[in-house]
């Protein structure tokens, strides 16, 4: 399994990079480093649901870990955290939610 924190990169391309299927992309921000963060992530379809559960504990260990039904929902949480975190985590969560509802 591929964790990958890399901003930008779509789970295709890392897919193809490490020629693996077992892909997930995350998103933590800063103060996952003191365990009060938000981290969002969003795994390829192929990741089996036991590693999904595993994935979800570890990031667990560094605050609150959301996962993303769309990879779209993860780009655009990747492209305004700081704004969001500036207003405090409830307000990335109500935006994710949103963001999927529409």
């Amino acid at each position: 399994v591929v964790l990958s924190i890399i901003a930008g990169k779509r789970v295709a391309d890392i897919q193809e990079k490490f020629s693996t299927q077992l892909v997930i992309r995350t998103m933590p921000n800063t103060p996952a480093s003191i365990m009060e963060g938000m981290t969002v992530w969003y795994p390829a379809q192929e990741v089996p649901a036991g590693v999904l559960d595993r994935v979800r504990q570890l990031l667990e260990l560094m605050g609150t870990a959301m996962q993303v039904n769309t990879e779209s929902t993860l780009d655009m949480v990747s492209g305004c955290y700081d704004g969001m975190l500036v207003n405090g985590m409830p307000k990335v969560v109500m935006v994710v939610r949103l963001w999927e509802w529409w």
